[in-house]
C-alpha cells in the first residue's frame, strides 16, 4: 500500500477506535453517575476509556509493544489533554459560546493534535 494511502487509512482507523472509546466513555459515565457524584463518574470513565483507547491504538493500529515510558507518555499526554480541553471549553463558554459547542470545537482540535503527537511521538 503506498505510504499516502497507508496514513490516511491510519487515521480513519485511528477516528474509529477514538469514536467507540467516547461511546465507552459516555456510556459508562451515564452509568455511573446514577450512583457516584459527577466528578467521580467522569474521572472513572475516563480511565476505562483512556486504557481501552491506549491498548487498541498501540496494539492495533501503530502495531507497537507496551512500555513503561510509553504508557507513561500516553498517560502525560491524555492528563495534559484534558487540562487544556477543560479550560479552554471554560474560556470559550465564558466567552458566551455554548458550552456544547466550546466542548465540540475544543475536543475536535484536541482529536487531530492527540493523533499526530501519538503518531509522531508516542508510538513512531
Amino acid at each position: 500500500m503506498p505510504p499516502r494511502i497507508r496514513k490516511f487509512y491510519t487515521f480513519i482507523k485511528y477516528t474509529l477506535v477514538s469514536l467507540g472509546c467516547t461511546g465507552v466513555d459516555f456510556l459508562l459515565f451515564t452509568l455511573l453517575s446514577n450512583a457516584l457524584p459527577y466528578y467521580a463518574s467522569y474521572l472513572a470513565a475516563r480511565v476505562v476509556s483512556g486504557t481501552l483507547n491506549y491498548q487498541i491504538v498501540r496494539r492495533r493500529l501503530f502495531m507497537k509493544e507496551g512500555s513503561v515510558l510509553r504508557g507513561a507518555w500516553y498517560f502525560a499526554l491524555a492528563a495534559g489533554s484534558a487540562a487544556v480541553g477543560s479550560a479552554l471549553t471554560q474560556v470559550i463558554a465564558q466567552a458566551g459560546v455554548n458550552p456544547v459547542f466550546a466542548k465540540a470545537g475544543v475536543d475536535t482540535t484536541l482529536f487531530f493534535v492527540n493523533y499526530l503527537v501519538q503518531r509522531y511521538w508516542i508510538f513512531r
